[in-house]
């Protein structure tokens, strides 16, 4: 099988560094956050072995922090709120983590009020709100990170109006 490593480049293409995901007992890279200039941190979700790891920019291993729930499927940072939003597979949960200190995770929402919404398979973000993409429902959603009541917008759903309706 081919190996899978990180290969980091800095900005003026003066150095680049490579690890193995084998070297740092990483499983599964399949999502990968940075933390931005300021925070100069990898996150990488090893769905594998259900936990999040913290790299620094020399790849070296800086902590480690078990999801809360089995199988995570995709992760997201936000550099307004500092969090990492972390959602499972078959599941409407989505977990948010400190990126400075991971220890206290917390439930940003639990979505079974949201019709159709089944598992959450990517996310992104616009300054302050978070988008959900549900493929299997073809849905999105949003939520504003900084209302306190979190609720929720649709964007998109399958076919014409949101019925279902296809073109004849």
């Amino acid at each position: 099988s081919p190996v899978k490593e990180i290969i980091l480049i800095d900005d003026n293409y003066d150095s680049i560094i490579r690890k193995t995901l084998n070297n740092l007992s990483i499983r599964d890279a399949e999502s990968i956050s940075y933390g931005g200039r300021k925070k100069k941190l990898l996150a990488i979700l090893d769905r594998v072995n259900n936990s999040i790891y913290w790299l620094d920019l020399a790849l070296n291993v800086v902590r480690i922090k078990k999801t809360h729930k089995i199988n995570p499927r995709t992760m997201f940072y936000n550099e307004i709120t500092n969090k990492l939003y972390v959602s499972f597979v078959d599941s409407p949960v989505v977990m948010q983590y400190c990126f400075d200190d991971p220890s206290d995770p917390s439930v940003l929402c639990q979505c079974p009020n949201i019709n159709g919404f089944n598992q959450i398979d990517a996310m992104t973000s616009y300054g302050s709100v978070l988008y959900f993409i549900d493929t299997a429902a073809s849905i999105i959603k949003s939520v504003d990170l900084e209302d306190k009541q979190k609720i929720f917008t649709q964007h998109l759903s399958f076919g014409r109006d949101g019925q279902g309706f296809i073109r004849q």
